[in-house]
């Protein structure tokens, strides 16, 4: 399995992991993505070089986006809110390479990287009924803040909770 930065080449196959994804949450009742949100920022997040992927075989089976722009973060009382954070965005796990521990390798990449970074924080947001995220967060260390994050899309309202993890 190879970590790198994703480049304009993979986003066909990153568009249709995530369209398989989000049929996939939907199945499940947890419908947080949609036709238009991850897969149009995905070009965006790729020219930024923010977009990190995980290669086995030749196959994308993951990846997230990693930056520093963590929206209305005053509304999170994270544990040191000045301290340098980086925040994980889109992240995902192809549906074909679900319950193999990819999602775990994934997180500690993710903290590895923004480690490196200089970031004391990786940060990340998740919507209140998106228990398997939210157990898999706890799993690997991540603490759920006080504070709640509610952001209206298209008239649906979305809750979300900030969680953090010390680096």
């Amino acid at each position: 399995m190879t970590y790198r930065l994703a480049t304009l080449d993979d986003l066909t196959e990153l568009k249709k992991m995530y369209t398989a994804i989000t049929k996939d949450l939907e199945n499940h009742q947890i419908n947080i993505w949609d036709d238009y949100y991850p897969n149009d920022f995905l070009g965006s997040d790729i020219d930024k070089n923010e977009l990190y992927v995980l290669i086995d075989q030749g196959i994308i089976i993951s990846a997230f986006a990693l930056n520093d722009d963590g929206h209305d973060t005053d509304l999170i009382k994270w544990e040191a809110p000045k301290a340098k954070a980086l925040y994980m965005y889109r992240f995902g796990v192809n549906i074909n390479q679900k319950r193999r521990g990819i999602g775990k390798l994934m997180l500690d990449y993710a903290m590895k990287t923004a480690k490196s970074k200089d970031a004391k924080y990786l940060r990340l947001f998740a919507v209140d009924y998106n228990k398997p995220a939210i157990n898999l967060y706890k799993q690997v260390g991540f603490t759920c803040m006080e504070g709640i994050f509610i952001e209206d899309i298209d008239g649906v309202i979305y809750e979300e909770n900030g969680y953090e993890i010390k680096l």
